[in-house]
């Protein structure tokens, strides 16, 4: 049935109803005004129906969009939430600005109003303090990971569909082409039916720095960690861009970054990330690992350090 028939059908519907008298025996009782309220908006909308429409309205067709690259792509990924850290995770302070990469290797359409061309990446076992170079990635193996955080084997994988890029994604994770293998590596064949469910960029971020510390592996450093003016300016670039259109939160930004949060805000965000990961992984040595990773580990220079008690 076409759009202009159903909406026919429609009209033809409502219009009997308005002529059946619906409602009457309920609005008996009610004052003289509201009935004559009643009444007044009843022809108002029988008027309203009978009347022909201008005509149909124009449906906006529907748009496919496209990705940027293709199967074999290899694409940088910043870690870390230097543009929101007050709603991110304390857990990934030590690892703001560092870098990593993923393989395109595969895509699927998902139909959401437009259709949208979903990428299919592996993640790189390799992180770095800046971008990597092809032949550093060429010996690196592929992280097997889980993007829900249940910390079990069985849930790991190579392949994760994570979403159609936005703006935002460019700008926050550094989204960019570093180069294209002709030949994919070989992946186990189950790994081909992976879920059609798609995460956020960062997650795959957050997925390789849990791994990382639960095996205790070191963090790479920037060279600018030792200048914190440097780290200050930095950030407040990224954050001007991000949030111009914004001035509320760029000025919550400007805070952050310049004055620091109150200690007494980090140890309660500290601590709230804690108790989400004890309740998440009951393995002692993971457990131990996390603890220091939250309070213990360095973080940035731009942030505001309290004393430890003796």
């Amino acid at each position: 049935m076409g759009i202009r028939s159903f909406a026919q059908e429609r009209r033809e519907k409502a219009l009997a109803i308005l002529a059946s008298s619906v409602d009457e025996a309920r609005w008996a009782e009610a004052r003289p005004r509201d009935r004559e309220k009643r009444r007044e908006v009843m022809v108002k909308l029988e008027e309203k129906l009978r009347s022909e429409p201008a005509g149909g309205k124009k449906l906006r067709p529907y748009t496919h969009k496209r990705l940027p690259w293709k199967v074999g792509d290899v694409l940088s990924l910043r870690l870390g939430r230097e543009c929101e850290p007050w709603r991110g995770s304390t857990f990934c302070w030590p690892f703001d600005d560092l870098y990593t990469a993923v393989l395109i290797v595969d895509s699927w359409e998902e139909d959401a109003g437009d259709i949208y061309d979903i990428p299919v990446v592996a993640v790189y076992d390799w992180m770095g303090a800046e971008e990597a170079a092809m032949e550093d990635l060429a010996v690196m193996p592929f992280l097997r990971g889980d993007d829900w955080f249940r910390g079990t084997e069985e849930h790991k994988r190579y392949f994760h569909s994570v979403d159609h890029p936005l703006r935002q994604d460019y700008l926050w994770n550094d989204l960019k082409k570093l180069g294209h293998l002709e030949q994919l590596p070989a992946f186990p064949r189950e790994e081909w039916e992976y879920r059609k469910k798609t995460t956020r960029w960062g997650v795959m971020g957050e997925m390789l720095i849990m791994e990382w510390v639960l095996r205790g592996k070191p963090i790479p450093r920037r060279s600018t960690w030792n200048d914190r003016s440097a780290e200050r300016e930095r950030a407040w670039m990224r954050a001007r861009t991000y949030f111009k259109k914004n001035l509320g939160l760029l000025e919550q930004m400007r805070a952050f970054i310049f004055e620091g949060m109150p200690a007494e805000e980090l140890e309660r965000k500290k601590q709230e990330e804690w108790e989400i990961f004890r309740k998440r992984y009951s393995d002692p040595i993971q457990r131990e690992r996390l603890w220091s990773a939250i309070f213990e580990g360095e973080e940035p220079p731009y942030l505001i350090h309290r004393e430890k008690d003796s």
